[in-house]
């Protein structure tokens, strides 16, 4: 996983989220899609799966 890449949350999520920060605990990643309070937050990396199409 690196910064810029997309995914989703848990293996069966729906939203795209884009991350924007890495360090060895988590990832702080940001909603693709804009939307009334939208905002960045912190997720464990466990958490994440790449978006696949």
């Amino acid at each position: 996983m690196q910064v810029g890449d997309l995914v989703r949350l848990g293996t069966a999520g729906i939203q795209q989220f884009r991350v924007v920060e890495l360090d060895d605990a988590g990832a702080l990643v940001e909603p693709v899609l804009e939307a009334p309070g939208a905002y960045p937050f912190r997720m464990r990396l466990v958490d994440l799966h790449a978006w696949t199409d």
